[in-house]
C-alpha cells in the first residue's frame, strides 16, 4: 500500500462519517459523569447539613420553651427537686407532648438553699446520624413563704 492509497482511504472514511463512534459516545458519557457526580454529592451534603441545622434549631427552641414553662409555673406549682422526663413533665405544669424524636430530660436541684436558688437543667437528646444532645441550664429563684 502506498501513501497515496492510505490518504484516499482516510479521505473516503472521513467523507462518509454519519454519526459518532461508540468510543466517542463512551468518552462523552464518562466526561459528563465525572462532572455531574461531584455536583450531586455537594447537593446531597448541603441537604443533609440543612436538615441537621433545622433540627438543631428546633431542639434549641424546644429547650427554651420548656425553660420558660418551668419559670412561669414555678410560681404557681412550686419547684420540687427531681428528674423529669417526657412521661412526667405534667408535674412541672407542661402539658404538651415533645416533638417527635426529641427526648427531654429535666433536672431540678438545689443550688443554694439559703438563697432559695434552684439549678434547672433541660437536656434534650435526639438522633441525627448519631446521638446528639443539647443542654440548657439556668438558676431560678423560688421563695416559699413558711
Amino acid at each position: 500500500m502506498s501513501i497515496r492509497h492510505l490518504l484516499k482511504m482516510t479521505v473516503y472514511y472521513k467523507g462518509n462519517k454519519h454519526g459518532f463512534s461508540l468510543i466517542e459516545v463512551l468518552a462523552a458519557i464518562l466526561i459528563l459523569v465525572t462532572a455531574v457526580i461531584p455536583i450531586l454529592y455537594v447537593f446531597s451534603y448541603c441537604t443533609m447539613v440543612s436538615f441537621i441545622s433545622g433540627r438543631q434549631i428546633q431542639v434549641i427552641q424546644y429547650a427554651i420553651e420548656l425553660m420558660e414553662y418551668i419559670r412561669a409555673n414555678s410560681v404557681l406549682l412550686g419547684l420540687n427537686e427531681g428528674i423529669y422526663d417526657a412521661n412526667n413533665l405534667f408535674e412541672l405544669g407542661i402539658d404538651e407532648n415533645p416533638p417527635e424524636g426529641l427526648m427531654p430530660n429535666i433536672t431540678v436541684d438545689w443550688e443554694n438553699q439559703q438563697l432559695s436558688l434552684y439549678r434547672v437543667s433541660v437536656n434534650i437528646q435526639w438522633q441525627a446520624q448519631r446521638s446528639r444532645n443539647f443542654k440548657l441550664t439556668t438558676l431560678i429563684f423560688y421563695y416559699q413563704e413558711r
